[in-house]
């Protein structure tokens, strides 16, 4: 039964649990990972003129700046209460505190370094017209090595998700489907937005990234947030879990069916079945050189 104190009163508690105040982090082992994200981030920026000489359009940048204002800035905090995470007070360099959330320079660089990437990744799949198969897999692989880093930030002190019954080496079980799921679904709705824009439409792309993941994470996930802060007892919350983590990936896997990634990849098929067999080309050259 659950017990009435869980829900939200409208003249006393605010039914979200508070984090913890207790925790502290590895000073070396934050000042390193700090370093890292840098160098990440030298990467990134240099992908970007690399990218955007090539495409001759400005996504790339725009999605940088989503990665490293908006996503910090804007989505974390809210995802933070939503997903009860918490980054310790004494995390070296602590860019701002929003909200109670404190927001280390590591996360404002990783997001500035990652979401790009990823981002335009997700991108390219579905104009690329790839299987579903395929896009599967990478996200998997996406999933995995985001879930490897979240474990060793949560091992390390980094980061904890309190209040969290339903974690696997300290992460949630629906963030390792989610942190895969977001950029397909980005990536489909990129897919859509970008051949529409022109001139100074192009601004609305930073927005693109966090509108998306947010309503992504809310619909998604809100079994989880509910018991979070309603503090479940174990059997509900990974049933609770369960259920978050089978619409995280359900919501990414009928992205792919939609219309549009459809229509991208029905293009590739048709331009496969135009492109004559490489075997053809060679007998052609050689009969027209004798």
């Amino acid at each position: 039964m659950i017990r009435s104190d869980v829900f939200i009163s409208a003249a006393g508690e605010s039914g979200i649990l508070p984090p913890p105040n207790d925790l502290t982090v590895n000073q070396t082992a934050g000042w390193i990972v700090l370093g890292l994200v840098c160098v990440a981030l030298v990467t990134t920026l240099v992908g970007a003129v690399i990218i955007t000489r090539r495409d001759r359009n400005p996504l790339f940048l725009l999605l940088l700046v989503s990665g490293a204002l908006l996503f910090p800035f804007y989505v974390e905090p809210a995802g933070d209460i939503i997903l009860a995470t918490w980054y310790p007070p004494d995390t070296p360099a602590i860019a701002a505190t929003i909200l109670g959330r404190h927001i280390p320079w590591f996360v404002v660089i990783g997001y500035a370094a990652g979401i790009p990437v990823a981002c335009y990744v997700g991108y390219r799949m579905i104009v690329a017209g790839l299987g579903v198969t395929r896009i599967l897999l990478t996200l998997a692989a996406i999933s995995l090595s985001e879930g490897v880093i979240e474990m060793t930030a949560v091992h390390f002190g980094f980061m904890n998700y309190y209040g969290n019954r339903a974690l696997i080496f300290g992460v949630p079980l629906s963030s390792l489907v989610q942190n895969g799921g977001m950029f397909v679904i980005i990536g489909v709705a990129l897919a859509w937005l970008v051949p529409k824009l022109s001139r100074w439409t192009w601004a609305v792309i930073p927005l693109v990234p966090p509108m998306v993941f947010m309503a992504y994470v809310v619909a998604c996930t809100l079994p989880s947030f509910y018991a979070i802060h309603g503090r479940f007892g174990p059997a509900p919350f990974w049933i609770a879990a369960a259920i978050s983590t089978f619409l995280n990936g359900a919501v990414a896997v009928a992205s792919l069916y939609t219309d549009t990634a459809r229509r991208y990849r029905g293009n590739a098929a048709d331009s496969d079945v135009r492109r004559p067999p490489c075997s053809s080309i060679s007998s052609a050259d050689s009969f027209t050189a004798s």
